[in-house]
This record gives C-alpha cells, sequence and structure tokens, in this order.
C-alpha cells in the first residue's frame, strides 16, 4: 500500500434528523487517507505479474471534543515520555521483541509512521519509523509497571494502567508544548462551531 496523503475534515453545519443543530463537541471529524495498493496477477516464486493499482481510501470519524482532547494528550509534548531512553531500551530488545514493535507499527494509520520521502517503499519507513525520536519511554507507566513501558511518539495514554486496572490521564504538557498544544485544541472545536480559527 503506498501513502499518497492524508487529509482532516472538520464538520460545523450538520444536523439531527429532526432537524436541531449538532453541537460544536459533537459535530464529525473525519481523517481520510488517499492510498493505493497493487494489483497482481498470478502467484509462484515471482509473486505474480503486477498489472495496475486500485486507489483507495480509509477514513475513520469521531467526536470534534474527542479529536481535539486526543490532540493535547500525545506522547511526544508529555514530561513523562522520555525519547532519550529509547536508543538504551531498542539496544535491549530480541528480535522478537522488535518485531513484536514493528507488528504494532504496521497496525498504526499511515499518518502515525513518519514517512521518508525517498521513493522507497512501507518497509524503509517503518525502519525510520524505529530510529531515535520515535519512541520513548513513559516514565509514569514505567514507575507503575516496575520495568522499562515503550511507547510510540503519537501515542495517548492508555485507559488502563499495567496491573490492568482502570487508569485516568496521566499526561502533563510541557511547558514548550502546553500553548501549541491548546492552538491545536482550539482550531478543531472553532471549526467544528462554524468558525474560522486565528
Amino acid at each position: 500500500m503506498i501513502n499518497k496523503g492524508e487529509k482532516v475534515e472538520i464538520g460545523s453545519g450538520f444536523r439531527e434528523e429532526d432537524g436541531t443543530k449538532i453541537e460544536p463537541e459533537l459535530q464529525p471529524v473525519k481523517k481520510i487517507i488517499v492510498s493505493e495498493t497493487t494489483v497482481d496477477i498470478g502467484s509462484g516464486p515471482d509473486g505474480g505479474q503486477r498489472v495496475g493499482a486500485l486507489p483507495l481510501a480509509i477514513t475513520s470519524e469521531m467526536p470534534a471534543i474527542e479529536a481535539a482532547d486526543m490532540l493535547t494528550s500525545l506522547c511526544h509534548a508529555c514530561i513523562f515520555w522520555r525519547p532519550d531512553e529509547w536508543p538504551r531500551v531498542r539496544a535491549t530488545l530480541t528480535p522478537q521483541e522488535i518485531g513484536a514493535l514493528r507488528a504494532t507499527l504496521l497496525a498504526k494509520t499511515s499518518d502515525e509512521i513518519p514517512q521518508l520521502d525517498d521513493g522507497n517503499d512501507d518497509f524503509y519507513a517503518l525502519d525510520h519509523a524505529m530510529s531515535d525520536g520515535t519512541h520513548g519511554v513513559c516514565k509514569a507507566l514505567s514507575d507503575m509497571a516496575g520495568d522499562d513501558v515503550v511507547t510510540f511518539y503519537t501515542a495517548t495514554c492508555p485507559d488502563t494502567a499495567p496491573n490492568g486496572a482502570p487508569l485516568g490521564l496521566l499526561f502533563k504538557p510541557k511547558s514548550e508544548a502546553r500553548r501549541a498544544v491548546m492552538r491545536g485544541r482550539d482550531a478543531i472545536l472553532l471549526t467544528a462551531s462554524g468558525r474560522k480559527p486565528e
């Protein structure tokens, strides 16, 4: 699958079936990933003959408030996230553990994985996604678990603690990220209310 780009559509004028305007916080936010997948005919040692590509659009939708809140709690903006610990942890992982992390990344949407603009396929983009700065150790979760808990930079706090107990939001913004995070949140909610963000 080749990523051709992503776009976000924020609704502002949607109404209930009875004509009642939907509150701004509940207006739909759609994330659309535009992609294409190759079409091969036949099989065998060479994998068949590539005959073309099919366009593909993957859409996910959530309420505006959920999208805004998600933006305000990403790991890379949190004081507990330690990307400088990733090289140390990565060096101790077995090939199976690295494979498990790679599988987790493959399950993510393409905009959550840093892409390389060098024309290589997803294998190389995935290797780039395993590089320094893309993962970090969550200090708060690691303290609870008694071991290193690695997270991806676009992850958010889990709903459960390492012991399985329900978990509240651990996120605390870095001082330099607080303003940018809140501007992004406000932009989503202003757009959902039909106003233009400043």
